[in-house]
């Protein structure tokens, strides 16, 4: 590990969660909002407990590749998405970049 960071990349980061997912642990993360519709962000956003969900298929959108559908389990919302490219943090750990 160097200083926050660990030598983990956004897809190693999201592999991981898929794993935590499946076997039922939660797991916390942080993002960089990005509306590509309205061209905004909301800055970061932080989710304490969450778990993955059921993506957006290729046929559904040109961004199914980068979006990645999430349950915040702390807040009661419709199912939600990030951008992989945009992720900073895993677990409290900074993606490195």
């Amino acid at each position: 590990m160097n200083g926050n960071y660990i030598d983990i990349t956004p897809y190693e980061a999201l592999e991981r969660m898929r794993q935590l997912t499946d076997v039922g642990v939660t797991f916390s993360f942080s993002f960089e909002s990005l509306n590509k519709t309205q061209a905004s962000s909301k800055g970061l956003v932080v989710v304490s407990r969450a778990i993955l969900r059921q993506g957006l298929r290729d046929d559904q959108s040109n961004l199914s590749q980068q979006l990645v559908g999430y349950k915040d389990l702390d807040q009661d919302e419709a199912p939600r998405f990030f951008h992989i490219p945009l992720l900073m943090t895993f677990n409290e750990h900074k993606i490195k970049p």
